[in-house]
């Protein structure tokens, strides 16, 4: 069961104020220095358009939740849940958590990509995944396996199920708290070849959170998650494949 939050309204619509602000300013920067042509944005595989742009998200989103817990005096260890159990504890519902997950996200993103392609709207190459097929360098590779491995799993598990889904879950809405904000994750990785396997992604990350009371559970099964597809894209040789991996 999950564990109240003391999280306050005007603190939570300042967090999610800076984060808004931040993304702006971030396509701001991005645009100016792509028209200058200043190296690293003359593309969308080039470093720094990758760096400004999944920092002025998930960077400002952790640096902000820093001082949003501090404003709620509350430690990173008891936001995360840490010391509520055994770590073996978590194991099983983890492992239960990957194994249903895994192979209905990619069935859900295989229907989805039938269904859009059968109504004239055949889905165009992920975001994500476009990145990675046209980086330019190792080290440019390297940072988005890094980003997609640990900093998405970090930041988007603070932000959406660590804040969002207390917050309006104790405001007495929990279908609200569930459904919106599992949409509202999904909604953000911009894909509607995505958008159904993310959303069912998201309510089995809520039921770990809410099973465990532990929000490093959802973050080490949304790593694994993001890990397993990008082995499948680069055993198999066919980027288009991977489901979810985001930023």
């Amino acid at each position: 069961m999950l564990s109240p939050k003391p999280w306050r309204l005007d603190a939570v619509l300042q967090l999610l104020a800076g984060i808004f602000v931040s993304m702006l300013a971030g396509s701001i920067v991005i645009g100016v220095l792509h028209h200058a042509g200043v190296a690293g944005f003359r593309g969308e595989e080039g470093l720094g358009m990758i760096l400004v742009g999944t920092l002025c998200l998930h960077g400002t989103a952790l640096v902000l939740i820093h001082f949003f817990l501090c404003y709620h005096q509350v430690s990173w260890s008891d936001a995360l849940g840490w010391g509520k159990g055994h770590f073996r504890q978590l194991i099983g519902p983890m492992i239960l958590t990957v194994a249903f997950i895994l192979p209905v996200a990619g069935f859900l993103q295989m229907v989805s990509y039938a269904l859009l392609t059968q109504l004239g709207h055949p889905p165009k190459e992920q975001e994500a995944v476009a990145l990675f097929s046209k980086s330019g360098s190792n080290l440019s590779t390297a940072y988005l396996i890094f980003f997609a491995v640990m900093l998405a799993p970090v930041a988007e598990e603070l932000v959406f199920r660590g804040i969002l889904y207390p917050f309006i879950k104790q405001l007495g809405f929990p279908k609200l708290a569930l459904v919106g904000v599992s949409l509202a994750f999904a909604s953000i990785h911009g894909s509607l070849v995505i958008l159904v396997p993310l959303f069912v992604f998201a309510l089995a990350q809520t039921w770990l959170y809410e099973k465990t009371d532990c929000l490093f559970a959802p973050m080490i099964t949304h790593a694994t998650f993001n890990l397993s597809n990008l082995l499948i894209m680069f055993a198999t040789g066919t980027l288009s494949q991977a489901n979810g991996v985001h930023p």
